[in-house]
């Protein structure tokens, strides 16, 4: 073998050795540098969001107190299921207090979808007065302690005097054992 041939040979065999270093060795590193640097682009980017929601956490804290202190002074004219029989009861000491007796006086369910800490408490109620007591008899309900709203109302004249007024009232509810 010739001085050519041997310099040829070596020059082989270091490009084979480079060529190997290349792709088994440095390839590998610089996919994995650039996945890395990949991964640490995006923590940043999280970082930087974090941080920004960490310097507004006390303005988020005050929101979420004033939020909840809404919410239990709301919940203060929301009844208990516990307390249905007493609303009940009240309703029956403003009819006498005008001198109603109700015609039908018929209460329902109390009905909360599922997952709600809200629900209702139906209440069907007819009474035949004069159109000025009926309004007194409304304005009653509509200032009371706790939250009803006439879900329907029908009105029948059958005199110059009186009215047939025939209401679903709905009783708004609270779970038992929700806090704010």
């Amino acid at each position: 073998m010739g001085k050519k041939s041997k310099t040829w040979l070596l020059v082989l065999i270091i490009f084979v050795i480079i060529l190997g270093f290349y792709f088994l060795v440095y390839r590998n590193i610089v996919l994995r540098t650039e996945y890395y640097n990949g991964k640490i682009k995006a923590l940043r980017t999280q970082v930087q969001i974090k941080t920004r929601i960490a310097r507004k956490l006390n303005e988020y804290r005050a929101e979420l107190g004033e939020i909840k202190e809404a919410f239990s002074k709301f919940s203060a004219y929301l009844s208990k299921p516990s307390e249905i029989s007493d609303y009940l009861v009240e309703i029956g000491n403003i009819l006498t207090n005008y001198h109603i007796t109700p015609l039908v006086f018929r209460p329902g369910e109390e009905k909360f979808e599922n997952g709600k800490v809200y629900g209702i408490f139906p209440i069907d109620l007819e009474i035949k007065c004069d159109y000025f007591t009926l309004i007194k008899v409304l304005d009653r309900f509509e200032n009371g302690n706790k939250l009803v709203y006439v879900e329907e109302i029908s009105l029948e004249s059958s005199d110059k005097n009186s009215v047939d007024a025939k209401m679903r009232l709905s009783l708004l509810l609270q779970k038992e054992g929700v806090k704010f």
